[in-house]
């Protein structure tokens, strides 16, 4: 999902702006909103955020970073006497042993496409044998609604990945569909979302067959999927760019979608599903704090808490299910990540005001600050590192690595397929990972692969970028989590 502003993407932002000259962002928010949406297309989702919370980063709309001004008492800040710790270069990672939920399949037919990585046939005892950890992905070899070159839809492939590394293919879809994979529970049938020019809508589809049958449950059209909560459910949302407000939707595991009762919150450019599913933290524009929470049960919307005094926060992920974790900077920086010279700071805070907001870690002397940080069970976090540099420009982020409760970090130990190549995350569900190898930032680069991390039984497989001239390449993909 990224990236250099694509058809789809271009015209949506062109649209937006005819349509909000008295609310559109100024040049530093379109700045941040465009680097992000780049990113995005190719890590996304959660989305942009899942559970426990969305790839990422996911997001409901164009993400846009900038950070919120807000004016409140101070904070607990830690003893000055701190001290800064650089990452260490990882090294390169032996392929792991696979997972005991890898169930083996015998005799697998081999297929060949062009473009596309060594795969077998898709078959019964394929998905008789699927559980925990298999994922399904998306191939495609364009970007653009819909992905035309010299007036030739370009074909888009589901592929399912096991634990063991095979790649088995589904339907090949000659009519171009973006059927990005957004929950899957091992089945043959997988949820999707269906992006086209016109909007975006939940579908279900067939992977032996490759029937798509439309399962909106009631969503409002255009809705986008945001992450998938514990129990099996969807967060959804729509956000309004000429009222300035965002809507939420929950699908259950069964039955119909259901309108969260807010009456409609800010314009919101980044939101986090919490690791229990019961919470969002959302980043509004011209918030009054950190992280305006919403309860998604009752609807109840709780403002943003302290922050440190003079400084201005966007949510970074969640701690645990009542703690945010916030990035923070001088009042009034907008960059994404900001400068050393802003004072950036890790910030926890309490949703529900029991404890004091703490800083977490001075961000000034490292290299890297965390964002997009999801809890992934046993306390254990997982974030993106964005660099901090002089000028705060980023496209995409340097590393994913495992947050310590200090602040400090550990590189994630995962298979590597492009070591060199910024990253980002993707979906992200009880013990696994997705970490997707080769973000583009200028428009022109391909993903080199989609690598599942299994943080629980240990080992990482990875959804593998063709080669050749007409080489496909994965850019979203769900795995069936663990319940």
């Amino acid at each position: 999902m990224t990236d250099d502003l694509t058809a789809r993407l271009t015209g949506a932002l062109d649209a937006l702006e005819d349509r909000e000259r008295a609310t559109r962002a100024d040049a530093t928010e379109l700045a941040a909103l465009h680097r992000d949406v780049r990113r995005r297309r190719v890590t996304r989702t959660a989305q942009h955020a899942s559970v426990a919370a969305v790839t990422v980063v996911a997001v409901a709309t164009a993400g846009w970073f900038g950070l919120q001004r807000t004016h409140v008492e101070p904070v607990v800040t830690p003893s000055p006497s701190r001290t800064t710790t650089t990452t260490p270069t990882p090294p390169p990672t032996p392929s792991p042993t696979p997972t005991p939920s890898a169930t083996p399949v015998t005799a697998p037919t081999p297929v060949t496409v062009p473009g596309m990585p060594p795969m077998f046939a898709l078959d019964d005892a394929v998905l008789a044998s699927v559980g925990p950890g298999w994922a399904v992905g998306l191939y495609t070899n364009g970007y653009g609604d819909p992905f035309v070159v010299d007036g030739r839809l370009l074909p888009t492939a589901l592929v399912v990945a096991a634990p063991t590394g095979e790649l088995y293919l589904g339907r090949v879809r000659e009519d171009g569909a973006w059927l990005e994979p957004v929950r899957w529970d091992g089945s043959s049938s997988v949820v999707v979302e269906h992006l086209s020019a016109q909007d975006t809508a939940r579908y279900v589809v067939d992977l032996r067959t490759g029937d798509l049958t439309p399962d909106g449950r009631g969503l409002p059209a255009d809705a986008w999927f945001l992450a998938e909560a514990p129990d099996g459910g969807e967060v959804w949302s729509l956000s309004d760019s000429a009222s300035a407000t965002s809507d939420w939707w929950v699908v259950p595991p069964t039955g119909a979608a259901r309108q969260v009762a807010t009456g409609s919150t800010g314009f919101v450019h980044e939101a986090r599903l919490s690791p229990d599913g019961a919470r969002l933290a959302l980043g509004e524009r011209g918030g009054a704090g950190g992280a305006v929470v919403v309860e998604l049960a009752s609807g109840r919307t709780v403002p943003g808490g302290p922050v440190p005094d003079g400084q201005a926060c966007r949510p970074a992920g969640w701690a645990d299910a009542t703690h945010v974790l916030l990035l923070c900077a001088d009042d009034g920086a907008a960059l994404d990540p900001p400068r050393p010279d802003q004072r950036p700071r890790l910030v926890r805070q309490d949703v529900t005001g029991r404890s004091a907001t703490v800083v977490v870690r001075e961000l000034a002397g490292d290299t890297a600050a965390p964002s997009h940080v999801h809890p992934v069970g046993d306390g254990r976090l997982v974030a993106a590192l964005a660099p901090v540099t002089a000028d705060g420009e980023r496209c995409a982020d340097d590393d994913v690595v495992e947050l310590r409760a200090d602040g400090s970090t550990t590189p994630l130990d995962r298979r590597r397929v492009a070591p060199d190549a910024p990253v980002g995350i993707g979906h992200v569900l009880t013990g696994y990972v997705q970490v997707t190898e080769g973000v583009s930032c200028g428009g022109d680069e391909a993903p080199a692969a989609l690598v599942v991390v299994d943080l629980v039984g240990g080992g990482s497989w990875a959804l593998p970028a063709g080669d050749g001239p007409e080489a496909r390449y994965p850019v979203a993909s769900a795995v069936v989590p663990r319940r």
